[in-house]
């Protein structure tokens, strides 16, 4: 998991610098805004499965602050360019971590087999989040 925290934490500071830097460009200031909440909400321990949720969030505000920079002949800008780079390489890399997967996987069924469901109900145990696999 710390795997993916990092690919998440990485995600949300990319999409703060796109923001910072769109902000000189285009005059989206609500998606900017978005952009900024949602990256900082993702920066909040809200568990694997809250951080999930307000990633895909996160892509979907990027993708449109990025089309709205595209629109204004904008995207190419050094800043622009390497952050949305740095933003779309750790969303690579966070569905492209098949060990984490691998691994959730196998912990997830050893956690929904006997006496294993037993114990993590009384600990509070939950399965780990595949993150959309």
């Amino acid at each position: 998991r710390y795997s993916m925290d990092a690919y998440l934490d990485k995600c949300a500071e990319s999409a703060t610098l796109l923001a910072e830097s769109a902000s000189l460009y285009v005059d989206e200031k609500d998606l900017i805004a978005s952009v900024k909440s949602l990256a900082a909400q993702l920066n909040v321990s809200n568990g694997p499965d809250g951080r999930y949720s307000i990633y895909l969030q996160l892509v979907q505000e990027v993708n449109s602050l990025y089309t709205s920079l595209k629109a204004a002949g904008k995207e190419q800008g050094t800043d622009v360019l390497l952050s949305y780079g740095d933003f779309k390489g750790a969303m690579d890399r966070l569905e492209r971590d098949e060990e984490y997967r691998k691994q959730a996987q196998i912990f997830n069924e050893d956690l929904g087999s006997f006496p294993a469901n037993l114990i993590g109900g009384v600990f509070g145990v939950r399965e780990l989040d595949t993150y959309g696999w």
